[in-house]
């Protein structure tokens, strides 16, 4: 089933909690670089986009590890 969040904040609880420290931290990271920076959804992912032109695409991988007991 396809995703159909709306923006970062519906995208980020996708995730677990300490993953979503860490997105929001990277967020602001490249945000405070350009006050023209902007946010976006494209393609269905996450991205940023300066001057009306995609920018970087914000996507995160999280890789979940089984361990047998």
């Amino acid at each position: 089933m396809k995703n159909t969040f709306k923006n970062f904040e519906e995208y980020f609880l996708l995730f677990p909690e300490e993953v979503q420290i860490k997105l929001e931290a990277l967020r602001k990271t490249i945000l405070s670089q350009n006050p023209d920076f902007e946010e976006c959804i494209s393609y269905q992912m996450t991205a940023f986009k300066y001057k009306e032109k995609p920018l970087a695409y914000f996507i995160t991988l999280v890789f979940i590890r089984s361990q047998k007991h």
